[in-house]
């Protein structure tokens, strides 16, 4: 297990370089999450709540969910496993005395804690002097805390699997954009997720557990069953991942050399 922390603080340490060039990544994203802000207070003229949900929650949630972006939404894309796969480095990874899949989302959530130090925390601390924020009940904090790292570890495996799909094919744009479709609409960022039409079947979907239930959580709407959903999925995406490693690696074709 110390071997997959090292990998994680390799990557974190690795990102350290590039801190400067990252403010100007945190301006982008403040924007668009002010601009879903204000649609919300635009919204507030004439409706009051919407669903469990009052106005002034909702603008609360959206600068709650910009700020978990970058952490437990948005993940590199494919892992950089197809950047692998194209160079002919993924043999080289295949001969490493450990498991690919822990390798490789291990290796990557080096990332994830950095995005969540140095552009979710400064996006959280700038919508907070500005909207306001939310103080969850102690229980809610201590939830908090599994729920958020769930939705990582839900998040890699997603984007792990869509890296996988270049194993397959030469092109894996198609997962991707079907995955960041997926994310951008369900995982709760920019509004809950049970607030869609089909909201009740799609907080179902592992994409829900990016932002949806960590948001549940904070706002103190839901206890422990908001860790349910959630850890289903971990338990399920495992057992996909590690499934469709071992088949996949059986079609491997590398494309460089």
């Amino acid at each position: 297990m110390y071997l997959y922390y090292l990998l994680g603080q390799k990557t974190y340490r690795r990102n350290l370089q590039y801190r400067a060039a990252h403010v100007l990544d945190n301006l982008g994203s403040a924007l668009f999450g002010f601009i879903m802000i204000y649609i919300w207070k635009a919204v507030g003229a004439n409706h009051q709540a919407m669903g469990d949900y009052t106005i002034e929650m909702l603008v609360l949630w959206a600068a709650f969910g910009q700020a978990l972006f970058h952490f437990s939404v948005q993940a590199p894309h494919g892992l950089n496993i197809q950047q692998a796969v194209r160079n002919g480095n993924i043999s080289i990874d295949f001969l490493r005395p450990v498991n690919f899949f822990l390798y490789t989302v291990c290796r990557e959530a080096g990332q994830q804690f950095y995005n969540l130090i140095y552009k979710g925390v400064p996006l959280y601390l700038l919508y907070a002097l500005v909207v306001g924020y939310h103080v969850p009940n102690p229980q809610s904090l201590l939830l908090l805390i599994p729920a958020c790292l769930m939705a990582l570890y839900v998040c890699l495996c997603l984007a792990y699997l869509v890296g996988l799909a270049s194993f397959l094919t030469t092109d894996i744009r198609w997962a991707s954009t079907l995955h960041m479709t997926m994310f951008i609409t369900v995982s709760g960022t920019m509004m809950p997720t049970d607030l869609l039409p089909l909201g009740g079947l799609l907080k179902l979907t592992p994409w829900a557990t990016m932002v949806y239930y960590p948001g549940r959580i904070y706002f103190d709407l839901n206890g422990l069953s908001a860790l349910v959903v959630p850890l289903v999925w971990c338990v399920l995406l495992t057992c996909i991942c590690l499934f469709a490693t071992d088949r996949a690696r059986r079609s491997l074709e590398v494309q460089g050399g």
